[in-house]
């Protein structure tokens, strides 16, 4: 197997194993005020609830709809990202291929303190040659949707 053939395979692995899952709120986050874990719940969900509710508890449904919302929205462009990270790995654009990753990065990293799309960074900096190391990196958890103010840290 030639080099090229090994980077190309080794970007599919990458990309096949990185969070295309990831869709919502993965992790366990307590909410205090409703007595709920966020683990699994859906915007949807939520959104249903505070039209369903009144008064104090509504508005505790409005926030961890707009809170879940925000993250499933992460989700969603950081797989774009990852998949137009594809696209142009295929045209031979590796520059853009790694921007348009480090994207999917950025994005997963404000809510993951390990990021699944750094092995996919990584393949494509191997391809790339780049002297640099992986350059993920995390942004702390609800840094900015506010997540500390809005119902407890995780």
């Amino acid at each position: 197997m030639n080099s090229e053939s090994h980077h190309n395979q080794t970007i599919q692995a990458a990309f096949q194993a990185g969070p295309l899952a990831w869709r919502s709120c993965d992790w366990h986050h307590s909410f205090p005020s409703l007595g709920i874990d966020l683990f699994g719940l859906k915007a949807v969900y939520a959104q249903r609830m505070a039209r369903a509710t009144c008064g104090k508890e509504a508005e505790a449904w409005q926030q961890v709809f707009m809170l879940l919302e925000t993250i499933e929205a992460d989700a969603r462009k950081a797989a774009s990202a990852a998949r137009q990270a594809m696209d142009a790995v295929e045209q031979g654009d590796l520059e853009m291929a790694l921007s348009l990753v480090l994207e999917a990065c950025r994005l997963e990293g404000k809510w993951h303190s390990e990021v699944g799309w750094k092995s996919l960074e990584e393949a494509i900096r191997g391809k790339l040659r780049h002297p640099h190391a992986a350059e993920c990196s995390r942004i702390p958890a609800g840094e900015d949707v506010g997540i500390d103010r809005i119902g407890g840290g995780r």
